[in-house]
Formats: C-alpha cells, structure tokens, sequence
C-alpha cells in the first residue's frame, strides 16, 4: 500500500516540455498524485491500443488497485500503486527502499496486465504489451486561443513517426511520452529534440 507519509511527486511529467499547456499539465498532476510515491520508486508503462472510455477507465482503476494491493515479492507486500494516466498509459510503480520487485513479482504483474481484457467484454481487444506505438501530442496552433481545442494527444506507429520526424514534418517541441523512465522523479513528457527518439535518424 501507498505509504502515507510520502508527498506525491510535483514534478514528474513537464518540467523541461514548456509546449504542455496547463490544462494538459494538471490533468496528468491530478492523476499522478494518487500514487503517493516518492521520486526513486520504480516504475513501468503501458500504452493502451486506444483510448479507454470513462467506465472501462474507472474499472481498469479498481483492478489496479486491487491488484496492487496484494501484490508481493517473495510473499513480501510491495509498497505499490498504480494510475491511468489521461485514458491511456497504465503506470504502475513501486518503493523499493524496503522492499525490491523480483523478476517473479515483475512477471506477475505482467500477467494481470495481459489478463485484463478478459475482465471486462468491451476490454476483449484492449492490448498493453505492443511497442510499436508513440503517444505524442500536436502543438497548440498559435493563432488558437483555445487550450483545451488546440491540445491534443495521439498515437503513432513508431515506423510511421520516425518517418515524419525524418522528413522534419513533427515540430522539434512536440511532446512525446517516454515509455522508458525508470524512476517517477524522471521527467515523463519530453519534447522531441531531447527524446531518445531523436536519436533514432
């Protein structure tokens, strides 16, 4: 279970992504700081195939926290918790400073993310193990004075946008999601030019 006596991380998400707008910033925070974790704890994501509907959103919730609060490392509870970020990145993480996560814990909770689309029938395609995908957003149009319509987030083939970025048709601010963090004190959302992604050409 969350320990009680530890902040949520305030700084996790954006911190050198100036383009999130704060709408987009608050929104993430707010989800974020029900996992009451300090900055060291583990972490991992999941990009969902699609958008999450607000009821499937709110049952994923659930059976994260039930599972997270059962979940054990070599019948050890793991100070553990989970969150949905927007309705799309599953993000589990852990405080290893009294207990670490096992390759058998780890594979356990793999187990439980692939069986959640048998939870729920309207979940039977929902897949959190592909790849292939970058969750990134397009940048607010500068004559647009309109956050919440300019903002938006979407998913990419990562083939399909490595293609684009090559050709210079995504600008260099573009917010990407960074599947890869390992720790919740890293920053979350990057923009392009200080991905790894743009590395990749």
């Amino acid at each position: 279970m969350p320990n009680p006596d530890l902040r949520p991380v305030q700084h996790v998400m954006v911190d050198d992504c100036p383009s999130i707008g704060a709408s987009a910033r608050q929104a993430i925070q707010s989800q974020m700081d029900r996992l009451a974790l300090g900055p060291e704890a583990r972490v991992w994501l999941y990009l969902t195939n699609r958008p999450l509907t607000d009821s499937e959103r709110n049952h994923v919730l659930s059976e994260l926290d039930g599972f997270t609060s059962q979940w054990q490392s070599h019948g050890t509870p793991l100070n553990a918790a989970a969150t949905i970020l927007l309705h799309d990145i599953v993000l589990l993480a852990v405080d290893e400073s009294s207990h670490q996560a096992t390759g058998c814990s780890i594979d356990a909770s793999v187990a439980f993310l692939r069986q959640l689309s048998k939870s729920l029938p309207s979940l039977a395609d929902l897949d959190l193990m592909d790849r292939s995908w970058v969750f990134h957003a397009t940048l607010p149009n500068s004559n647009s004075s309109q956050e919440s319509e300019a903002f938006t987030w979407q998913r990419s083939r990562l083939h399909e946008f490595w293609a684009r970025c090559k050709s210079g048709t995504v600008p260099a601010q573009t917010p990407i999601l960074d599947t890869t963090i390992q720790r919740l004190g890293q920053p979350l959302i990057r923009p392009l030019e200080s991905s790894w992604h743009a590395t990749m050409w």
